[in-house]
């Protein structure tokens, strides 16, 4: 902006430069949508999404994964290290294990279930299912990916797991015969 005066001191021109936001207000209008949109779906879909960045060591997710390990929504970075201590004393080695597995395949999807351990003591079932990306020199640098709590379905398979055995055991020890017949009485 610059203001020309006449010599007795009088205004005589105003001078400055505009720029028409319009598009850039559309554009970021859209893109606020979009995220939420995306946010909503992964909420009704009870889904978290994570970005590991591998140089810097540190692991960005949204807020209702913060706040399923019992940090926080700020949207602060994690240290990875921090983020990995989660995971099930148990679960560890074989995470170890599956995921060396991955990096010396150059990284490809992944899907894997484990156990997390929340900072309240609440143990969860995940399943974390992602992709390497690499950089520009071919080197993995980052890991991205979305995790579900699959807890319901995998105590769901236990109890099944536990009824069959039950049931399996009740059959051996009784002096029934257990037979299977069609609706046309076919066995």
């Amino acid at each position: 902006k610059r203001q020309l005066y006449d010599p007795a001191g009088n205004l005589v021109e105003l001078q400055s430069v505009g720029r028409d936001l319009t598009e850039e207000k559309r554009i970021n209008e859209v893109l606020r949508e979009r995220a939420e949109r995306l946010r909503l779906a992964m909420a009704v879909a009870q889904q978290v999404w994570f970005d590991i960045d591998v140089p810097a060591g540190t692991v960005v997710v949204n807020p209702e994964w913060r706040e399923h390990l019992g940090y926080p929504a700020d949207g602060k970075p994690l240290a990875v290290n921090e983020w990995l201590e989660h995971i099930h004393p148990d679960d560890r080695a074989r995470f170890a294990r599956e995921h060396a597995a991955r990096v010396g395949q150059g990284y490809p999807e992944f899907s894997i279930d484990f156990r997390i351990v929340r900072r309240d003591g609440a143990v969860r079932w995940i399943n974390s299912r992602g992709v390497g990306v690499a950089g520009p020199d071919g080197k993995v640098e980052r890991h991205v990916g979305i995790c579900i709590d699959v807890t319901a379905s995998k105590e769901s398979e236990s109890a099944l797991g536990t009824a069959s055995a039950q049931i399996a055991a009740a059959l051996k020890s009784s002096k029934l015969l257990l037979f299977r017949q069609d609706r046309d009485l076919r066995y």
